[in-house]
């Protein structure tokens, strides 16, 4: 489970694969052929449904075996088509941002939340 300290770094990871012309090639080649009215929404629909799709769940040893979380770039994410959560939510995140979404990352646990 991603420790709650990470949000910040999941954000700046968004922020600047987003930046990445390939990031946004990948999501216009996803967005292609989408106009009108309510393109927004299902632009947002259709980002999810790809990502979701593409990104099989493997939980990151990493963070049993070492104490500590390995994040993969947006990029090497949808390439390897797997990762955890704090793979696939700056992934979606990334796509959203490089096409002018407004995006947000909620983080939960039983007790505590926070959102970037």
């Amino acid at each position: 489970m991603t420790n709650l300290g990470a949000i910040p770094e999941l954000a700046r990871r968004a922020r600047r694969d987003a930046r990445n012309p390939q990031v946004r090639a990948l999501a216009l080649n996803i967005l292609r052929g989408l106009h009108g009215a309510g393109a927004r929404r299902e632009a947002a629909a259709r980002l999810l449904h790809a990502v979701q799709r593409r990104v099989r769940f493997v939980r990151d040893e990493s963070e049993r075996t070492r104490g500590r979380d390995t994040f993969f770039s947006a990029l090497q994410t949808w390439r390897q088509g797997f990762g955890d959560c704090d793979d696939s939510s700056p992934l979606l995140a990334a796509l959203a941002l490089s096409v002018g979404l407004l995006s947000l990352i909620h983080i939960s646990e039983p007790t505590r939340q926070a959102e970037i």
